[in-house]
């Protein structure tokens, strides 16, 4: 991936949407936490993974889904995707802490 690839991706309706860079903070309105982003740790496709910390310092990972389709089909896929993760219970699935909307996606 090319490095204006690794910062903007464009959607089906040719909205760009911007990656997190390191330092960014996110807000979390359902847990009330504070999220800080790191660097890129990976990228597939269905998203890009950044190291992050929460306000405590604990040592996290905040992966960004790729902006692929419309917006409400999206968060459709999302939603239904966070609902399997967080109810799968296993040492072999990593576990969800907080789920964020960040700049529309």
């Amino acid at each position: 991936m090319n490095p204006q690839e690794e910062e903007h991706y464009v959607d089906n309706r040719q909205q760009a949407f911007t990656l997190p860079t390191p330092g960014n903070k996110i807000f979390s309105l359902a847990t009330k936490t504070e999220y800080t982003i790191g660097e890129r740790y990976a990228h597939g496709a269905f998203g890009q993974v950044f190291e992050c910390v929460d306000e405590w310092e604990n040592p996290l990972v905040a992966e960004v889904l790729n902006p692929i389709g419309l917006p409400h089909e999206m968060e459709a896929k999302a939603f239904s995707e966070t609902l399997v993760m967080v109810a799968a219970r296993s040492p072999n699935v990593v576990n969800i802490r907080d789920a964020i909307v960040f700049q529309g996606a």
